[in-house]
């Protein structure tokens, strides 16, 4: 995991990454704090950008495709930031994203194969409350679980249409082309072998459910974010874009803008903040108000509403069946909802503005320092708590403006600058 920031007004963009990664294997999980997750993307113009979540594409680290694009780039620039964007996917298509039709297939595996590990989680904390009254059946009835689930998520996808840029005319026989034969073995993985039984007339569905899941967005946590960050040649302002990248399949790259989490600086939107990947602290920093504690707190307020209405309820169904029938009706988000957006509300008029408001007028030193601080403070929470230390390690900050371009503020090096005089003057 990771945590990496954005902050930009009219003046500059002031970037920061932690150094933490997680490796995964046969045996669990270990921490390194040596990883790079900003660089910049052109040699002469003010672009950079910064990585985070999975820190290699389809076998390859970002830090390699990055740096050899940057070589390729050379003196190119373009007038929109949105251009380096595009040149870059460009890019990635142009060296057959960096492998083979196997790293394909092996992609495609992986992708399957967290798909359905994060199902057999869901299924096992949606059932919680069951498996202990479900005995020697608990495995038939995690089964049965697991099919509902798979056919409440088909019916759910095959009605979305919000795909990615590139599949949007990826066909389910182009599908089968493919030749993927690992869902079985995928299925022993995550189900067979832990006492779970799929019927094969499942297969089917589960099969088109992957197909629609490649096609769609936004699915579990199999990606890479890639934060383009800076000045096209005709901006004056910066701006941030940030993309989510997951894998390629049939020369296709599923890819989307994060648009949601865009930030554009013009006249009438002079700063913004954004972070990525682990965002609690920063979130809590900027609403005033821990976004877990936040959601708990509506969730128990809506309990609330339909516990008294219960109870107000059973006791006029004595005398009027009809009136408590009625309240039993009642729309409780109706009720809700209103409550929430005037919490939210009072959260933006007496924290996000004025934090916003004075981040218009932050000079870069302010901007950098500011950058540094929410990544370090998110570190502390968890250094400090029983979390997994996953944001750790030495703070890289970089501040980039119109004029003096790309500006290390913290950088580590992996070296001695002193033995390698020859490094800098490539640069």
């Amino acid at each position: 995991m990771t945590a990496v920031i954005g902050i930009i007004n009219k003046n500059c963009a002031a970037i920061a990454a932690d150094s933490a990664v997680t490796i995964t294997g046969q045996r669990g999980a270990k921490i390194f704090n040596r990883a790079n997750k900003i660089f910049r993307l052109s040699k002469k113009e003010p672009v950079g950008l910064m990585i985070y979540n999975n820190g290699d594409f389809m076998g390859t680290p970002w830090e390699v495709i990055i740096k050899e694009y940057r070589n390729e780039l050379s003196e190119k620039h373009f007038s929109k930031l949105d251009e380096y964007k595009s040149d870059f996917i460009k890019y990635l298509h142009s060296k057959s994203f960096f492998c083979d039709i196997q790293q394909h297939k092996k992609n495609l595996h992986f992708f399957i194969l967290t798909f359905l590990e994060a199902l057999w989680k869901d299924v096992i904390r949606e059932e919680q409350k069951n498996l202990k009254n479900w005995g020697p059946d608990a495995g038939n009835n995690l089964g049965l679980a697991v099919v509902k689930k798979i056919m409440k998520a088909l019916t759910n996808f095959e009605t979305n249409t919000d795909y990615s840029e590139e599949f949007s005319d990826f066909t389910f026989e182009e599908f089968e082309k493919l030749g993927y034969t690992g869902l079985q073995q995928a299925i022993q993985t995550n189900f067979t072998q832990k006492g779970i039984p799929i019927p094969d007339h499942v297969i089917p569905d589960l099969k088109r459910l992957i197909f629609f899941m490649l096609k769609a967005k936004k699915v579990n946590g199999f990606f890479s974010g890639l934060v383009f960050t800076g000045y096209g040649t005709e901006e004056i302002f910066p701006s941030i874009l940030p993309i989510q990248i997951s894998l390629a399949l049939n020369n296709r790259l599923r890819w989307f803008s994060d648009v949601d989490n865009n930030g554009i600086i013009s006249h009438e939107m002079s700063s913004a903040i954004r972070p990525f990947a682990q965002t609690d602290v920063i979130d809590t920093i900027l609403s005033g108000i821990d976004p877990g504690l936040f959601r708990l707190f509506t969730q128990q307020f809506e309990h609330f509403i339909v516990n008294n209405n219960d109870t107000i309820s059973k006791i006029i169904d004595k005398t009027d069946h009809g009136l408590a029938e009625t309240i039993r009706k009642l729309d409780i988000k109706q009720i809700v909802q209103p409550f929430i957006q005037s919490i939210n509300a009072e959260l933006k008029r007496n924290y996000i503005n004025p934090m916003m408001g004075a981040i218009n007028t932050l000079s870069k030193e302010d901007l950098a320092e500011m950058s540094e601080s929410l990544i370090y403070l998110t570190y502390l929470k968890r250094r400090f708590t029983f979390a997994e230390e996953s944001v750790g390690g030495p703070v890289d900050v970089a501040v980039i403006t119109k004029g003096d371009g790309f500006i290390w503020i913290k950088r580590k090096h992996y070296f001695k600058k002193e033995l390698n005089e020859h490094y800098f003057k490539n640069l």
